[in-house]
């Protein structure tokens, strides 16, 4: 899919649940709602949309006019933005890849980005940018010409193949992402991966544990794939969605995410999500197939969930932290 580029000088604005920042043009405060583990963190928007069409997408909800990736050149202003931010905080993080894929949706902005962040690598700030681009995707392989900076992160969300034909179409294989993350690693670049969301359909915990066992293989105790971290999470998502989802991305995938997982879902408020025991099992067949000694963590997940998931043990960083 063709990136649209724009450049909006003065009025750069999106429509999202994070809360807009007066100060930033280009970054905003994350905001979610409900009494959740998330730490402070702020999101970046170089780019808007995304090239894939995955059925369960909440760029459905907030991005009406379409949700075709635009990527923004006005890169004096973001640099302005980016600089002021950094100046701003110490040991925070930023993140690419919010309402868009951090790498797919176009890769321009890092090469103006990376660089401000090199240069203040001593206040611990971090950009994570996420995304599920593989070797095949061609704008995604800008940062392998840059070089790396421990200050920044490209953290990569993996699917089970028949869980990606069902409701992810266009989105690589879970071997083309692998690939392009290997690459990405020795280059140099700290490499993180996400599971999320896990979709509990029937034979799904078998498509995990394949899936796993893949990742495993590549990772290699440590020799193969750099794996910082594992995040978690489950799908969740507001009433809106499902009835977006028809008339925009549901059409093009092959099943209905949103009427296979109805006999495990609850709604509380405008939300929905899984049972807090569909949730947790999920979180523990998983961690099973993960080597002890990567770093597993859970994302948007309510405390009392963490701390039963955890057992008394310490939960590791999340993806928006160091």
């Amino acid at each position: 899919m063709a990136v649209e580029i724009q450049d909006r000088v003065r009025k750069f604005k999106v429509r999202t649940y994070d809360k807009q920042d007066s100060k930033y043009k280009f970054i905003a405060k994350f905001q979610e709602h409900g009494d959740l583990i998330c730490p402070k963190f702020y999101t970046f928007h170089p780019t808007v949309g995304c090239p894939f069409n995955c059925g369960y997408c909440y760029l459905q909800c907030i991005l009406l006019e379409g949700t075709h990736p635009r990527q923004y050149v006005n890169y004096e202003d973001m640099m302005v933005d980016v600089t002021q931010w950094l100046l701003d905080h110490k040991g925070q993080s930023l993140k690419s890849g919010s309402v868009s894929d951090g790498l797919a949706s176009g890769s321009t902005y890092l090469k103006h980005v990376i660089p401000l962040f090199r240069l203040q690598e001593e206040r611990k700030n971090r950009l994570v940018v996420l995304t599920r681009a593989g070797a095949g995707t061609s704008r995604a392989k800008l940062p392998l010409k840059i070089e790396p900076t421990p200050s920044v992160i490209f953290s990569w969300t993996m699917s089970p193949d028949p869980i990606r034909r069902l409701y992810e179409a266009d989105t690589p294989t879970l071997k083309a992402r692998l690939k392009l993350m290997k690459q990405f690693h020795e280059a140099g670049w700290r490499t993180r991966l996400r599971i999320d969301p896990i979709i509990p359909v029937k034979r799904s915990m078998d498509y995990y544990q394949d899936m796993c066992q893949e990742i495993m293989q590549a990772w290699n105790h440590g020799k193969g794939l750099g794996i910082d971290r594992i995040t978690l999470g489950t799908l969740r998502f507001n009433g809106k969605l499902e009835s977006l989802s028809k008339t925009m991305h549901g059409p093009l995938n092959q099943a209905d995410v949103f009427g296979d997982l109805q006999w495990c879902m609850k709604r509380e408020g405008k939300r929905w999500q899984l049972f807090d025991s569909t949730r947790l099992r999920a979180y523990q067949w998983i961690r099973t197939n993960i080597d002890p000694a990567i770093p597993v963590t859970l994302c948007k997940e309510t405390p009392e969930l963490s701390k039963e998931f955890y057992a008394g043990k310490k939960r590791p960083a999340c993806d928006c932290q160091d």
